[in-house]
């Protein structure tokens, strides 16, 4: 289905998948449109159900934000040496519902984060872990909400009244760019002031001595790859 010829044969393909209609009046418009996302790397199948979701404008965005191909939750789950239970909970800890059955969602940047989470499991107990998870991903939901408030407002509600599908589309990735600088930056420079306030602060040096300590104790609380944290979040 992702196997596109040239010219005509590309084009024959968007009208035989309902991506595009010659006869519509906007025809032109709309191939603008899918030329500039097939740049963006869209595979006819990803064109296709951003359509059928209404969501078609806003694809190049989509990939910019999570590129790369997409795995399932079993895939995934061998990859990363993890149960396949506890990469659904992972995924409910960030506030994302659970994928249907065989459906490929995770990317290389989601496998990187479980890979991660199973070397930090020798260090932190399952519960942390979670609610870190938890906690990043209510942190990073409050920022996409922010952004789409803004690019909403002051955007979209001018481009739908004038702006072509390639302008929305267009814009809408130069909104997600700036996002991810803007969370990019701030967490580095976060990142940065704790770590100083830390070193800085005897209170603190002790307290990440001692719990530095329980971790590494042999009666510490460690994650499991063979049970998956006993609590939902």
């Amino acid at each position: 289905m992702d196997q596109l010829g040239d010219g005509g044969d590309r084009t024959s393909s968007w009208r035989e998948h309902g991506l595009y209609d010659p006869a519509s009046s906007s025809a032109a418009e709309r191939l603008n449109l899918l030329r500039w996302i097939e740049e963006q790397g869209a595979t006819l199948s990803q064109m296709v159900a951003a359509r059928e979701a209404g969501q078609l404008v806003s694809l190049g965005g989509d990939l910019r934000l999570r590129p790369g191909p997409r795995r399932t939750v079993e895939e995934t789950a061998l990859a990363s040496v993890l149960s396949v239970e506890l990469v659904k909970r992972i995924r409910r800890a960030g506030g994302f519902p659970d994928a249907l059955e065989g459906e490929p969602v995770y990317t290389e940047a989601d496998l990187a984060m479980f890979r991660t989470f199973t070397m930090a499991g020798a260090f932190f107990s399952s519960e942390e872990l979670l609610h870190f998870v938890r906690v990043v991903g209510g942190s990073l939901r409050r920022i996409a909400e922010a952004a789409s408030e803004m690019f909403m407002r002051d955007v979209e509600a001018g481009l739908s009244e004038k702006g072509t599908e390639l302008e929305r589309a267009q814009a809408n990735l130069v909104a997600i760019e700036l996002v991810q600088e803007a969370v990019g930056i701030s967490s580095i420079r976060c990142s940065v002031r704790i770590s100083s306030s830390a070193r800085n602060r005897p209170g603190e040096r002790a307290l990440v001595r001692r719990t530095t300590q329980q971790r590494r104790s042999p009666s510490g609380s460690s994650i499991s790859m063979a049970s998956p944290p006993v609590r939902e979040p």
